[in-house]
């Protein structure tokens, strides 16, 4: 079991991994809306890039037994990706951000 000590570096780590995670997917889908960025390939190096950095700068702030719960980040962000694909494959409307983060052979 863990203590409360525990549970809020667990909670303060994945508050600030998933914060920086879509704030910068946020920010590099605003980039591509503008088109300051003008390639979707683009966009999507960057957006990997900085979140890979994120996650690992605060891999550290985990307790050991907190590695589920920093695995949950990746997960989480994934699943709105699955989500952003659908979207691509005509289940539902795409939007802004299906465009800004697709590949351009999608």
């Amino acid at each position: 079991m863990w203590s409360i000590h525990t549970a809020m570096r667990n909670l303060v780590a994945w508050l600030i991994s998933l914060g920086g995670a879509v704030l910068v997917v946020e920010a590099t889908t605003q980039l591509a809306k503008r088109r300051i960025v003008l390639r979707s390939g683009d966009v999507r190096k960057v957006m990997h890039t900085l979140t890979g950095l994120i996650f690992m700068g605060t891999w550290p702030n985990y307790p050991t037994s907190g590695r589920w719960v920093a695995a949950s980040v990746p997960a989480l962000m994934s699943l709105r990706f699955a989500g952003e694909a659908c979207q691509g494959k005509g289940v539902t409307p795409p939007d802004e951000a299906v465009r800004a983060h697709s590949s351009p052979s999608c």
